[in-house]
C-alpha cells in the first residue's frame, strides 16, 4: 500500500496509524512532500499540480491500497481517472483526515482568501465524495463535513487496518463511443497539415474528420486542401468550405454534418497526441459524462507565455515527454466565476447535448466563446469531468491588437451564464471575482509586446 501526503516517520500519531497495516503483513510505502516535490520537475507547490503529479506516478505502480493522508486533495485527479474508468481497477483509494482548509478556516474564524483557497476547498470535498473510504479519529470534523454538505464515504472506518480492500469494480461499460472530429481551419496551411497528419496517427478507429474551410484567403490554402482532398475520400472523411464566418459558426457548420455520438472539437494550430481519441472514448464509455476535457500540453512552437510548469511522460512515441501547460480541474462554479476551471475548447462533446444548447453559438466580439459555451453547458445540468492527462498540444501565440481591444468584454461576456443564476443586484461581485484574472491577462499582452 501507499500512503499519500506525509513522509515516513512524521508523526507518531502516523506511525500508530500504520502500526496494524504492518502487523498484518503490508508493505506501507510513503510519497511524502519531499517526494512530491521531486516528481516530474520543475518543483512547484500549486496543488492541482502536485495532484496531477501524483496520479502520474501512482497510474504507474501497482497498490492494493491507496491512503491520501492529511493533504488529501492530492488525490483529486486520481479518484477522477478511477471513476473515468482510466487506471486503479482493483485498487482501494481512501482518505486519511482529522480536518480539512474550510473547518480550519472557521475553527480560526478565518475567510478564504482567494482563488487557491477555492481550489484546495474544491479538491478536497471531492477528494472526499470519490473516495471508497474515509478514517477519521475526530468525530468533529466527520460532523462538520456532514453539516457543510460534503457527501462523505459509505464507510467510516477508525483505522487503516480496517479499510476494505478489492477497490471499486468497474461499472456497466457502454459501447465505444463513434467520434466526430470538428477541425476548422483559417489562413494556416502549415499547422494544418500538421494537425491532420496528427489525426492519422490515432489509436482509436472509430471516428470521423469534418473539416471546415472559414473562408480562407492565403493561397496556400488551396494547394493544401487540394493535397488533403484524396486522403480524406479514402478516409471517408469530409471537407467543407464556406465564406468567412468566425470559427464558432464554422464549428457549428461541422456539429451539424457530424455523424457521432460525441463530437471533439480540434483547433487547426493543435496536435492531437496518438492516444487522444482512445483515452477519451475510454472516458465516455466508463463514465457517461457529457463533457470530457483534459489537461492542455504545451506546443513546442509556442512563442509566448510562461514555460511548462511539469514535464509528463506520455504515451506518443512522438511526445514521450509533454509539458503541462495549465490544469483545469472541473466543475467548481464558484472558481469558474475567477478563472477558467472547466478546460479547453478542444474536448469531447456529447453530440445531442451540443444539439440541444442550440449549437456552439456565433458570437464574433469575444475570445472566450470556449469558456462561456462549457459554462453554459454545466450551469444547465451537463456533466463534465476532466480527464487528467495531455491528450494534445496547446500552441500559445501572440495576441493581436484587436483581440487585446475585446478582452474586457471577453470576459464580461463569459460571466453571462452565471449571471443568469443570481439577482442582478449581485453583478458586480462578479465583475470583482474576474478582476484579477482580467489582470494577468492584460499583463501578459504587455509581456507579449514587449517579447
Amino acid at each position: 500500500m501507499c500512503v499519500v501526503g506525509v513522509d515516513d516517520g512524521d508523526s507518531d500519531s502516523q506511525e500508530a496509524r500504520c502500526a496494524g497495516l504492518r502487523q498484518a503483513g503490508h508493505h506501507v510505502q510513503f510519497l511524502g512532500p519531499a517526494k512530491i516535490s521531486g516528481l516530474y520537475a520543475p518543483t512547484h507547490s500549486y496543488l492541482p499540480l502536485r495532484s496531477l503529479r501524483v496520479y502520474h506516478w501512482l497510474a504507474r505502480q501497482d497498490f492494493d491500497l491507496v491512503v491520501f493522508a492529511d493533504d488529501f486533495g492530492l488525490g483529486y485527479y486520481s479518484f477522477v481517472a478511477r471513476d473515468l474508468g482510466l487506471a486503479f481497477t482493483g485498487t482501494t483509494l481512501a482518505v486519511l483526515a482529522d480536518t480539512c482548509l474550510a473547518f480550519d478556516l472557521e475553527n480560526n474564524r478565518q475567510f478564504p482568501q482567494g482563488r487557491t483557497h477555492i481550489e484546495q476547498d474544491f479538491l478536497e470535498s471531492q477528494s472526499m465524495a470519490r473516495a471508497d473510504a474515509l478514517v477519521s479519529a475526530d468525530p468533529a470534523f466527520t460532523r462538520w463535513a456532514a453539516a457543510a454538505g460534503w457527501r462523505l464515504p459509505a464507510r467510516d472506518v477508525g483505522d487503516m487496518a480496517d479499510i476494505p480492500g478489492g477497490g471499486r469494480q468497474p461499472g456497466t461499460r457502454s459501447e465505444l463511443p463513434f467520434i466526430s472530429v470538428c477541425l476548422t481551419t483559417f489562413n494556416r496551411p502549415q499547422m494544418l497539415e500538421q494537425a491532420v497528419q496528427s489525426l492519422t496517427r490515432q489509436t482509436y478507429g472509430r471516428f470521423e474528420v469534418i473539416l471546415v474551410d472559414d473562408g480562407s484567403t492565403d493561397p496556400g490554402m488551396a494547394t493544401c486542401l487540394q493535397r488533403l482532398a484524396a486522403d480524406f475520400e479514402n478516409r471517408h472523411w469530409t471537407i467543407l468550405r464556406q465564406d468567412n464566418a468566425g470559427v464558432a459558426a464554422a464549428r457549428d457548420r461541422a456539429i451539424r454534418a457530424a455523424k457521432g455520438d460525441y463530437v471533439l472539437l480540434m483547433d487547426d494550430d493543435n496536435l492531437a497526441l496518438a492516444h487522444e481519441l482512445e483515452r477519451f472514448a475510454q472516458a465516455a464509455a466508463n463514465s457517461g459524462a457529457d463533457i470530457l476535457t483534459c489537461i492542455p500540453g504545451r506546443h513546442p512552437q509556442s512563442d509566448v507565455g510562461p514555460d511548462a510548469v511539469a514535464q509528463l511522460p506520455g504515451s506518443d512515441p512522438l511526445h514521450p515527454l509533454c509539458g503541462v501547460d495549465w490544469t483545469p480541474v472541473g466543475h467548481c462554479l464558484s472558481l469558474a466565476a475567477m478563472v477558467n476551471c472547466l478546460g479547453d475548447c478542444n474536448a469531447l462533446y456529447r453530440r445531442s447535448m451540443m444539439l440541444e444548447l442550440g449549437g456552439y453559438g456565433g458570437e464574433r466580439r469575444s475570445s472566450f466563446e470556449d469558456f462561456t459555451y462549457l459554462l453554459r453547458a454545466v450551469t444547465q445540468g451537463y456533466r463534465l469531468e476532466v480527464v487528467p492527462e495531455i491528450l494534445f498540444l496547446y500552441r500559445r501565440h501572440r495576441q493581436s491588437r484587436s483581440m487585446r481591444d475585446n478582452l474586457f468584454f471577453s470576459h464580461v461576456d463569459s460571466l453571462g451564464p452565471l449571471a443568469e443564476m443570481m439577482p442582478k443586484e449581485l453583478w458586480p461581485l462578479l465583475l470583482m471575482a474576474r478582476r484579477d484574472w482580467y489582470g494577468r491577462h492584460m499583463q501578459q499582452a504587455v509581456t507579449d509586446d514587449q517579447g
